[in-house]
C-alpha cells in the first residue's frame, strides 16, 4: 500500500506540473514522461548542426569553384594579343622541307587550342618568328648481347621562337620547345626516322602552343 501510494503521488505530481501548461491535460492513468523534453531538445540541436554543416559545405564548394577559369588563360604580357601570324619556320637542319611540316602542325594546334586567331601578317597583333635548330637522334635500346647494335632510337626536335609586336619589337623573351618520340629500327634507319618525324612534330607543337596560351 505504501509503494502504491507513493507511485500514485508521483503520477499526480507529474500531472499537476503538466496541468500548469496552457492547453495540456493529464488523462486518467497517464504518466507524464519528463525525459521526452530532453530528447526533443537534443533532436532539434542535431538537426540544426546538420543544417549549419550543409550550408558551410556549400559555401566552401562555391568559393572553390570561383577560383577556376573556363579555357586557357593567357599570360599577362599577352593580354592584348588576340590575333597571331605564323610565317614558315626557318630550317637550320639538313632535312629538306621539314619546316613546312612543322609550321603547318603548329598552325593546326593553334586553331585547335582557340586562344589566338591565326591571320595574315597585316592583321596580326603579333607574329611568331621561329626556327628549327636541330633534330637529334640517340640510341635508347640495344640488342641483347650486342650493345653496338641499336633496336630503338629517340628523336628530339628543337625549335626556338619569339613573338614580335606590330612595332617590330619582341613582346616576350625568346622561348624554346622540344618534341620527342621514339622509333624502332628496321631495314632503313633514314626511312624509319622520317616516319617518326610527324610524332615529334606534334608533341613540339603542343608544347609550343601551351607555352603561349597558358604560360607553361
Amino acid at each position: 500500500m505504501t509503494a502504491a501510494a507513493g507511485f500514485s503521488h508521483a503520477r499526480h505530481d507529474n500531472c499537476s506540473r503538466a496541468s500548469r501548461r496552457p492547453g495540456r491535460e493529464c488523462n486518467a492513468g497517464e504518466v507524464f514522461d519528463t525525459g521526452s523534453i530532453g530528447f526533443s531538445r537534443s533532436d532539434r540541436f542535431t538537426r540544426a548542426v546538420k543544417a549549419l554543416f550543409t550550408v558551410a559545405l556549400g559555401c566552401l564548394c562555391l568559393s572553390g569553384c570561383l577560383g577556376y577559369h573556363i579555357g586557357p588563360v593567357k599570360p599577362y604580357y599577352l593580354r592584348d594579343v588576340h590575333t597571331l601570324a605564323v610565317p614558315t619556320f626557318e630550317n637550320q637542319t639538313l632535312l629538306p622541307r621539314i619546316e613546312v611540316l612543322v609550321t603547318n602542325t603548329v598552325i593546326k594546334q593553334f586553331q585547335q587550342d582557340g586562344t589566338f586567331q591565326i591571320v595574315g601578317n597585316e592583321d596580326a597583333d603579333a607574329t611568331l618568328k621561329a626556327e628549327i635548330m636541330r633534330i637529334d637522334r640517340s640510341p635508347s635500346r640495344s640488342v641483347r648481347g650486342n650493345v653496338l647494335a641499336t633496336t630503338e632510337f629517340t628523336l628530339a626536335m628543337h625549335v626556338k621562337y619569339t613573338l614580335i609586336g606590330r612595332d617590330g619589337n619582341p613582346i616576350s623573351p625568346p622561348g624554346e620547345a622540344v618534341g620527342t618520340t621514339s622509333f624502332f629500327v628496321g631495314t632503313d634507319v633514314t626511312t624509319d626516322e622520317r616516319q617518326a618525324l610527324p610524332l615529334a612534330t606534334q608533341e613540339l607543337a603542343t608544347r609550343l602552343v601551351s607555352q603561349l596560351s597558358e604560360g607553361w
